[in-house]
């Protein structure tokens, strides 16, 4: 194919350039990287590329560009002119090269912008209609215009003849099919002995372990019958209780003891009480408390009265010697009482009466009377309008310079507009829209200062004082003045206010003084009391003659009251020296001596109380003590006689309990091989064993056990072969190729007839369209989507694997080798999709050239990969580039230069050219474009062993444990399949780091970087781990999650919490999880849902009934697997035995025993 290469690149005029232009020349055949900042010419020139080839691609159509560009070598010229394109060979004018439609131009530009907008599935139905040549065949083959002609029958000739051979390849596909019948026969019967060696095997493993169970079981019991046959029943406490018995029929001895002198005690305290009984009763001594504490009240009562009597007497006499002796005393008690209070308030009234006259006078001649001032509300008012022209903001100084510039340019705007008005009348516009700019730069203020002015205006409208300028510290100045002259404006008003008031009650008052005349001159005629006394004299006669009035009155009062409680007195003391009298022989006169007596007699009885409740107590304790004494020997007793004992054969108790734990480990020990025995004899009689079985040595057994692994290891062998053959055999019944093979003869010889007849044009259109479908379909994809998919491999390390689904519609998927799942572009990293397209349009442009290898461009295209994206994209272009395919990298990112010149320096091979738009354009440099100092240099994929061990290299790898139940051959780190450090660390620097990622890797063409025996050993050793991953899954399910439930469909949405929480507590083990739904521990699930959640769970691999396999056993069906590849030296036993020794390592435990359900 022949390679075009661009030399130079003149551009004179394109959209964005208008500058003269620029040219890139030197430029090589190999990498090109362009660069410099944005908006320096990146993009122009990749559509100036284009445009050369695609004169009349949009936004080329006034393009004027220059270039020179080589073919196979020969120098080529080009010139582009406004659409128009003259070409030159070797300074000949020669006709436009023969280049692909301009439509498919976009397949050589490859932009980061685009790949990330690009859907999946139009650009998977673009390229699957561009694997077919960009055509629409059967519209095409609709357009042709059939004429009538003899057929060509080349091609029905051929396929005769193939269907020929086809059918005689199946007789002979046929009879090989018969001799591999005859081999099964023998093969079936090698496998029922290796079978049949299988089971004796399992039958004389436990026979072996019931032997060895056996001899235990005879030598525990052995040992227990040594001791004792009552040590069953020792709890190993007896000698402690023995001792707490003792020690507590002591403790009640003495408890006898101390309770009985308590007893003795308390009847001397009685009999030294000397109440005779019953005499006193609970109610006794309250009672005559009672009395007492009236008596006292009485008593006191007494005493108060005649200090009240003698006091009365005393302010009697006081009150009448006050009078005088001109009123006699019985004058005195005639006079009305009532009207003595009368005189009296209407003195208290005058009084008031007065005072309040006097004190109005007062306040009226100390106001005084002021003329009217300034108006306070006046004064308020300026106040306000002065504080809110201060609180407005200074208005800052208007920029008269901008100002003037802006008149200027309106007033210039204003006056075009009327000279162009001459040539366009809608040159008004301008004139008016100048007018109206005048205007409002003329009008224009501050709002600051439009405020203040408001303010001006309102304050001088009050016609108040204005300060000298209205700048704030004058403002300010008269501001303090106006508050002053409010302050004193204030205050006279409030007092010519006060004085008015004042005056006005002052007249209001009046009336009550022409009142109280007429009520004193009233009253004086009632009283007789002579006229010439004032209101203080009346009320003090009045009040005079009342107090001695109700002196005397409360002396008669006191009197009487007296009387009363001296009777009252007498009569409680005779009461209580009656009841006393028993009790005490003494005379009680006077209240102490009868008080004294009660205490006496209280304490005797609280005495008496408490010696009868001690006596009580005692014979209590000594009753309860004598029966917990009898209760401590019958217990002692009775731990001699569980046992079987005497109290005298307590030295043996003592000497067989300090041996009890040895008894119960023999014991125990008994017990559990009898329980291992039973087992053993359970799973021995399973198998149908024969009485031998059950009476044979462990010696004998375990030569038979030999001798049957011995038959059985060819066991897998021969299956795998069986396997083999049986398939082939299947196939072939289930195929007709031999009929299929004759039926399509017999359509061909028909086909062959038939085209003789049929007109000319038609078979030669039918025939072309369906060779172009066929041929385009079966020739082009296949090559477009292996090579993108080899591409993608080593631009990913073998991470993703391509795929193209046509089920909904054409898309791209990439095939995860750890996790083995599918994703959409929608569900890739940026970076992953990027390199998905990346492949896919490399692959096709690589598959469909024809006649010519166009320059592929890349627009930062490693602008969202991290640094190993970046460098597998890069390697991937400098591949491209060694087959003769010029590569222009355009970016403004200055780490993408350095990933750029660090890669390329280590392939001294490769021609690379850098250019600088910068410079090529004579653009001033810009910090904000700095090519980094330092090289760029990925981080190693992998530390290096630096003379690690295998298993050291691995721990410093961080190597994941193997999971039995999830763990895939693809998901398998490296480590595992290769025993030495350093194959491993140069495997993981290629980049793969599972065997999913390598083996696809090498199937893109990877292997050339290993060596021969390393490429054909790693496949051999993933099948190894592939087998052992299989076997050791055998009898270990998957966990039972809430997916898993919800994918059954056994469980509805009423049960789905429930069941769920529940296999949960289950740790989601399957067969208990079924066990409890089957035994009903989820209330009300139905016992049909359970029975199709075990269907379920067996047919998707969580419940696995299977028999786990022992490690050897696994170990020898995987060697016997690759008995073949050992024996022709494919791989060796060791190599095998190493791998599967890191396996069985590497795999997470695995509970010998599951879970129970409780």
């Amino acid at each position: 194919m022949s390679e075009l290469h661009f030399r130079t690149l003149h551009i004179r005029r394109m959209p964005g350039v208008d500058d003269g232009g620029f040219t890139l020349d030197g430029l090589g055949s190999g990498i090109n990287l362009i660069h410099g900042p944005n908006a320096s010419g990146k993009t122009t020139s990749a559509r100036a590329m284009q445009a050369i080839f695609w004169p009349r691609m949009t936004g080329a159509e006034r393009a004027w560009l220059a270039a020179e560009f080589t073919v196979d070598g020969v120098l080529w010229t080009a010139k582009i002119d406004g659409g128009h394109a003259e070409y030159q060979r070797d300074g000949i004018p020669a006709d436009p090269l023969a280049l692909p439609s301009e439509s498919e131009r976009d397949r050589y530009c490859l932009a980061l912008h685009e790949l990330l907008l690009s859907e999946d599935r139009e650009f998977a139905r673009k390229i699957q209609q561009e694997s077919a040549g960009g055509y629409d065949l059967r519209a095409a083959g609709g357009a042709l215009n059939p004429r009538p002609g003899p057929s060509r029958s080349s091609a029905e000739t051929k396929a005769l003849e193939e269907a020929k051979r086809a059918h005689q390849l199946a007789l002979q596909n046929q009879q090989q099919i018969r001799a591999d019948e005859d081999s099964l026969v023998n093969l079936r019967s090698r496998r029922e002995e290796a079978s049949l060696a299988v089971v004796r095997m399992a039958t004389l493993k436990d026979a072996s372990e019931h032997a060895k169970v056996k001899d235990e079981e005879s030598d525990a019991r052995i040992a227990l019958e040594a001791f004792p046959y009552w040590m069953s029943r020792v709890r190993g406490d007896e000698l402690h209780r023995l001792s707490d018995l003792r020690k507590r029929s002591a403790a009640l001895k003495s408890e006898v003891q101390t309770a009985q002198g308590e007893a003795d005690r308390a009847s001397s305290a009685i009999e030294v009480a000397m109440i005779p009984e019953g005499q006193v009763s609970g109610e006794t001594i309250p009672g005559l408390r009672a009395d007492l504490e009236a008596l006292e009240d009485a008593d006191h009562e007494l005493h108060t009265l005649k200090q009240q009597r003698a006091a009365l007497m005393k302010r009697e006499d006081e009150e009448r010697a006050r009078i005088g002796l001109a009123i006699g005393e019985q004058q005195l008690l005639d006079l009305d009482h009532p009207a003595m209070r009368d005189l009296g308030e209407f003195a208290r009234h005058a009084a008031e009466v007065r005072a309040e006259q006097r004190r109005l006078e007062v306040e009226r001649d100390g106001i005084g009377y002021f003329e009217r001032g300034e108006d306070p509300e006046l004064l308020a008012d300026g106040i306000r309008q002065l504080q809110r022209w201060l609180r407005e903001p200074t208005p800052a100084a208007p920029d008269q310079r901008s100002r003037t510039f802006g008149l200027l340019a309106a007033g210039l705007l204003a006056v075009s507009g009327l000279v162009f008005a001459l040539l366009n009348p809608l040159a008004l516009l301008a004139t008016l829209l100048g007018v109206i700019l005048i205007w409002v730069l003329l009008a224009r203020q501050t709002p600051a200062e439009d405020a203040r002015r408001v303010h001006q205006r309102i304050y001088e409208g009050l016609e108040l004082s204005l300060p000298a300028a209205w700048e704030p510290p004058e403002v300010e100045g008269v501001l303090r003045e106006l508050i002053a002259r409010n302050h004193e404006a204030v205050g006279s008003r409030d007092r010519r206010r006060r004085h008015a008031e004042v005056s006005a009650q002052l007249q209001a008052h009046e009336p009550k003084m022409h009142e109280l005349e007429e009520e004193r001159a009233e009253i004086e005629s009632q009283l007789g009391v002579a006229p010439g006394l004032d209101e203080g004299h009346l009320h003090w006669l009045a009040s005079r003659i009342c107090r001695w009035q109700d002196a005397k009155s409360e002396r008669a009062e006191a009197e009487a009251s007296l009387d009363t409680a001296t009777a009252c007195a007498q009569r409680l003391r005779d009461d209580l020296r009656s009841r006393l009298a028993p009790f005490c022989a003494a005379a009680l006169a006077s209240t102490g001596q009868i008080s004294g007596a009660i205490k006496d007699l209280d304490q005797r009885q609280r005495a008496l109380a408490e010696a009868q409740r001690d006596l009580a107590s005692a014979g209590a304790t000594i009753e309860r003590a004598r029966k917990d004494l009898g209760s401590c020997d019958s217990d002692q007793r009775s731990i001699f006689e569980s046992l079987g004992l005497t109290g005298e054969d307590e030295a043996m108790l003592t000497f067989w309990s300090a041996r009890l734990n040895d008894y119960r480990k023999a014991a125990e020990l008994a017990q559990s091989r009898r329980t291992l025995l039973a087992q053993a004899k359970q799973r021995l009689e399973s198998h149908g064993a024969d009485e031998e079985f059950f009476t044979a040595t462990i010696e004998t057994l375990e030569l038979r056990l030999d001798q049957a692994r011995a038959t059985a290891d060819s066991l897998s062998q021969i299956d795998e072969e069986i396997l083999r053959i049986g398939i082939r055999v299947d196939a072939a019944r289930k195929s007709h190729d031999v009929e299929a093979a004759l039926e399509r003869a017999e359509r061909a010889e028909q086909a062959l007839r038939d085209a003789r007849g049929r007109d000319v044009e038609g078979v030669i259109a039918s025939v072309l369209i369906d060779h172009v479908d066929r041929e385009t379909r079966d020739q082009h994809l296949p090559a477009v989507f292996r090579g993108a998919s080899d591409l993608f491999a080593k631009l990913t390390h073998g991470r993703y694997r391509l795929q193209f689904d046509t089920e909904d519609g054409a898309r791209f998927l990439a095939f995860d080798t750890r996790d083995r799942e599918g994703r959409t572009l929608d569900q890739l990293s940026s970076g992953t999709r990027v390199q998905l397209l990346l492949a896919v349009r490399i692959a096709f442009v690589e598959s469909q050239e024809q006649g010519l290898k166009l320059p592929l461009v890349f627009d930062e295209v490693l602008g969202n990969s991290d640094d190993e994206r970046a460098a597998a994209i890069i390697e991937a272009a400098i591949e491209l580039s060694r087959h003769g395919r010029q590569i222009f990298y355009f970016t403004a990112q200055q780490d993408e230069v350095g990933k750029w010149r660090a890669i390329v320096d280590r392939h001294q091979d490769v021609a690379f050219h850098e250019v600088d738009l910068r410079a090529a354009r004579s653009i001033a440099h810009s910090g904000n474009f700095t090519i980094p100092a330092t090289a760029f240099e990925p981080a190693p994929r992998a530390p290096h062993p630096n003379g690690d061990d295998h298993a050291a290299y691995g721990m410093r790898l961080r190597v994941p444990a193997l999971d039995p139940v999830t763990t895939h051959v693809g998901a398998l780190h490296l480590w595992y399949l290769v025993d030495s450090p350093q194959v491993c660390f140069r495997l993981l620097e290629i980049g793969p780091e599972r065997w999913g990622e390598l083996e696809r890797f090498l199937d893109s063409g990877g292997h050339r970087l290993l060596d021969d025996g390393l490429a054909a050993r790693l496949p051999i050793l993933a099948r190894a781990a592939e087998l052992f991953l299989h076997d050791i899954r055998i009898g270990v399910g998957k966990l039972v999650d809430r997916a898993a439930l919800t994918e059954s469909a056994a469980v509805s949405l009423a049960f789905i919490d429930r069941v769920a929480e529940f296999s949960d507590s289950l740790q989601g083990d399957a067969a208990l999880l079924v066990e409890g739904l089957k035994n009903r521990k989820v209330q009300r699930f139905q016992l049909a849902q359970a029975e199709a959640m075990e269907a379920f769970l067996e047919e998707n691999g969580y419940l696995d009934r299977r028999e786990r396999l022992a490690p050897e056993e696994i170990r020898s069906r995987v060697i016997a697997a690759l008995a073949t590849e050992v024996s022709e030296g494919r791989v060796s036993l060791d190599d095998l035995q190493s791998l599967l020794r890191r396996l069985e390592a590497g795999v997470k435990p695995i509970p010998a025993q599951p879970l129970t359900l409780l």
